[in-house]
């Protein structure tokens, strides 16, 4: 097993970390809500672990991840562009769909090269 020591979360860390994430967020020496963190998706007892405190996802208007709106449409819309140039290009340039592997690779080379 890991023989790891770590320091205990003090008051002032749970501070902070209402700061940040609000205190609505921050779960902190209530072990009923605590529980349902305590195990994996394993239910043996030896796995089980009481965590000292717990950031819940924040699921309302201040978010910072959202995928609404424009963002599912638009790669919707590239994946669409994408297939109807592939498709334009099977049917047009038959030659140069023979060599799209070369024309990737090619890309992957300049494109790691230039990050």
């Amino acid at each position: 097993m890991n023989n790891r020591t770590y320091n205990p979360v003090t008051p002032a860390v749970v501070a902070g970390l209402e700061k940040i994430c609000g205190k609505e967020a921050v779960i902190f020496e209530d072990e009923k809500r605590l529980e349902k963190f305590s195990r994996d998706a394993v239910a043996e007892a030896k796995y089980a672990h009481m965590p000292e405190v717990v950031v819940a996802p924040d699921t309302g208007e201040n978010a910072v991840i959202r995928f609404k709106g424009w963002v599912p449409a638009w790669v919707l819309i590239l994946h669409v562009a994408l297939v109807a140039i592939l498709g334009i290009l099977v049917i047009f340039f038959r030659g140069v769909v023979n060599y799209m592997l070369w024309i990737f690779l090619g890309g992957v080379v300049i494109i790691s090269i230039s990050g």
